[in-house]
């Protein structure tokens, strides 16, 4: 005779009567064949009926063990970090739909508070969001495109009011944009922003570089070398002039039009 009897292929639930797989079956040390007597379905319904009928004996014993069961639970964790990190990944792939719904539906009834929570990370990680978007884009140019022209489209009202008021609010801002514009359509090398232009206005305490006249704020910023002639955009080639002297100078070389002023 064999010194073991091999297992049958299933078993009868002894809850359900039902004859199913062995792999229906929890483990269990003393069972038969080494598996519980009842069917996880089975276990599952006997565990739902007896958190509902006992609800607040469990709440208690919750309450009362919620500091040893929180400690235990760091102490697993520290001993199998990858174990526990494989098994959420491993579930998370299992049930990607029912969490996803699990996330739309508890949105939908938090809003206020998932939106705050959203502020108040976004404002201690705002660093680490702007790479991390930054690499998205790179890596899916066309999905940020559609993305953008989407956003737009629903958007578009919205947008062109908080564009205007930003322009209204930052009018030196804008003309640095378009000064930075003009020059990129005529080939010219560097840039400048609203800063180096009131940085510029301090260095000439604001007066004119060609006449010395005080200019307050009608002033023109004028390219000391032009464009036309090759000068760059950047801040060293960049002075405050009064609105006569830069309409006069146009194009011409300061050389010849210091030689003009009187």
């Amino acid at each position: 005779m064999p010194d073991s009897i091999s297992p049958p292929a299933s078993k009868v639930c002894t809850k359900c009567g039902r004859d199913l797989p062995l792999a229906s079956y929890n483990k269990h040390k003393i069972g038969r064949y080494g598996l519980r007597a009842q069917c996880r379905e089975c276990q599952r319904a006997a565990g739902r009926l007896y958190s509902a009928t006992h609800a607040e004996q469990l709440k208690q014993k919750r309450e009362q063990n919620r500091e040893s069961a929180r400690l235990r639970s760091h102490q697993y964790y520290a001993l199998n970090k990858d174990k526990v990190a494989a098994a959420q990944r491993q579930y998370h792939a299992d049930h990607k739909e029912k969490r996803n719904a699990y996330g739309r539906a508890y949105r939908a009834a938090n809003l206020e508070a998932c939106r705050e929570k959203e502020r108040q990370y976004a404002a201690a990680h705002r660093e680490e969001a702007r790479e991390r978007a930054s690499k998205w884009v790179r890596e899916h140019p066309d999905q940020a495109r559609e993305s953008r022209r989407k956003y737009r489209l629903l958007h578009l009202a919205e947008m062109t009011a908080r564009i205007a008021a930003w322009m209204a609010e930052h009018p030196e801002a804008v003309l640095a944009i378009q000064r930075n514009r003009k020059a990129r359509k005529r080939n010219a090398t560097g840039s400048h922003t609203a800063a180096d232009i009131q940085a510029q206005y301090d260095r000439q305490k604001g007066r004119c570089f060609y006449c010395d006249k005080k200019v307050g704020k009608k002033y023109h910023v004028d390219h000391v070398i032009p464009l036309a002639k090759g000068g760059g955009n950047g801040p060293e080639n960049l002075v405050i002039a009064c609105p006569p002297c830069n309409l006069s100078k146009k194009d011409i070389h300061p050389m010849d039009f210091c030689g003009r002023l009187p």
